[in-house]
């Protein structure tokens, strides 16, 4: 396994490490961060598999699988993702994440 910081990003994504996460990116970006910390009281992480992360000391991308449970639904959600982040300083400066957002939304509605 490569050693982006994708993939130490996701790895304490994985371990439920928000705010380890968000210290990898930079002050501006962390501030756009800080939304997501209410993620690990709303889902639990089953799995983020890495398939491959490629880059330089500007850019990084890197794809894989993910799944997470939904608390309140019980419901799974399951994509492919891909992750493209720009970087300053060894940091994230922006990403854009591409997942499958309607099955999100699925997992989340309480039928």
């Amino acid at each position: 396994m490569s050693d982006t910081i994708i993939d130490r990003f996701s790895e304490r994504v994985v371990d439920g490490d928000i705010n380890g996460a968000i210290r990898l990116t930079t002050d501006e970006e962390s501030s756009k961060c800080k939304d997501h910390q209410a993620f690990p009281s709303t889902a639990n992480v089953i799995a983020m598999d890495i398939r491959a992360t490629r880059g330089n000391d500007q850019i990084v991308f890197g794809y894989g699988t993910m799944q997470h449970l939904v608390k309140r639904t019980g419901r799974r959600y399951q994509s492919e993702w891909a992750l493209y982040c720009i970087l300053s300083d060894g940091k994230i400066s922006h990403y854009r994440i591409f997942e499958d957002t309607a099955a999100l939304v699925a997992a989340y509605i309480k039928y």
